[in-house]
């Protein structure tokens, strides 16, 4: 079984299958407990990530926060990751990096992000503190020790302070280190940015040249020193599922990740036909496998990175809170 599974990327990773929710398939006017099920049965197909359509996006107007959602959906599946869409013209640093350091805990390590919006200076420096904030301890800083007293090793805190065109933040994060060190992040591919950090690409145009491969492994394979080229992100090529078309065979699977040199599959469910036509692809997906990983990064052949450098701190002021007077007392009050 494993040999026929088609194996993509420069470190032949198996491919991936995720699902995004949209239009009447998100319909929470129902009751979350269909869309509870719809996610079990997702887990249970073997599908690797479920993404929520953004507000507007398939025509969505989804009545539940995507992030309590995953959180609650969290809880009713054992293995498929969770992304939650992040606007970078409305949500700020401090918010996003909480909330998905919670959800990577809640989850065990099965959360993910996918930033849309704003302009790229605004994209690039929410990315940047997000990560720095998710950076805030090392691993294992955070103790917890009753008997000492100890919440945390000093020498493990790391304040990440930061003042930018767009965002003032002062840190630390008063969550510990996610499980997957910087949940995975996802982009649409017609961003037209620089891709540092960014760790999946949904479309079939993917920015700069991807035929170089990984900078370190091509070396390696021709025997030279390994290049500073930095990994290039995953690639997932969209494919729309629904009313009046039938779930994409094999066969299909194989032709759309190879005619998009893509490194996995995004199915686009706009309606409860196509969920049900996602379940009926996922166990005829090529590269379906009993999979141990235990996180979303583990599943994608992501590495999980680790802390970064401690920077100088900017000169980033404290809030000023006026004092109010001390009342007065008189020798009538004394009485």
């Amino acid at each position: 079984m494993d040999a026929e599974r088609p194996q993509v990327g420069a470190d032949a990773h198996p491919p991936a299958l995720a699902v995004r929710l949209g239009g009447r398939a998100v319909d929470a006017s129902r009751g979350a407990d269909r869309l509870l099920e719809a996610a079990a049965r997702l887990d249970a197909a073997g599908v690797d990530a479920l993404l929520w359509a953004a507000p507007g996006e398939d025509d969505t107007t989804p009545a539940l926060d995507p992030a309590l959602l995953s959180a609650t959906v969290a809880a009713a599946t054992a293995r498929i990751g969770l992304v939650v869409p992040v606007d970078a013209g409305r949500d700020a640093p401090f918010t996003v990096a909480r909330r998905l350091a919670a959800l990577d805990h809640l989850s065990g390590g099965r959360a993910a992000w996918r930033l849309r919006g704003g302009t790229a200076g605004r994209r690039r420096e929410l990315v940047d503190v997000v990560t720095a904030l998710w950076d805030s301890f090392d691993d294992g800083a955070m103790v917890r020790d009753r008997e000492t007293a100890r919440y945390y090793r000093p020498e493990g805190l790391r304040t990440p302070h930061h003042r930018g065109p767009d965002f003032t933040v002062r840190g630390p994060l008063n969550v510990s280190r996610p499980p997957q060190g910087h949940p995975p992040l996802v982009v649409d591919g017609s961003v037209p940015e620089d891709l540092a950090g960014v760790d999946v690409v949904v479309g079939r145009e993917l920015p700069g040249d991807r035929s170089a491969g990984d900078g370190a492994d091509a070396a390696g394979r021709r025997g030279a020193a390994p290049s500073p080229t930095p990994r290039l992100p995953r690639r997932w090529v969209p494919v729309a599922v629904g009313a009046g078309s039938p779930p994409p065979s094999p066969a299909a699977f194989r032709r759309a990740l190879a005619e998009a040199g893509a490194d996995g599959v995004l199915l686009l469910v706009r309606d409860p036909e196509g969920l049900d036509a996602a379940v009926v692809a996922a166990a005829s997906w090529p590269g379906a496998a009993e999979s141990r990983a235990t996180t979303l990064r583990q599943r994608l052949g992501l590495p999980r990175p680790p802390a970064r450098a401690r920077r100088p701190a900017p000169d980033v002021e404290r809030p000023v809170v006026p004092r109010r007077p001390a009342p007065s007392t008189t020798a009538e009050d004394a009485r």
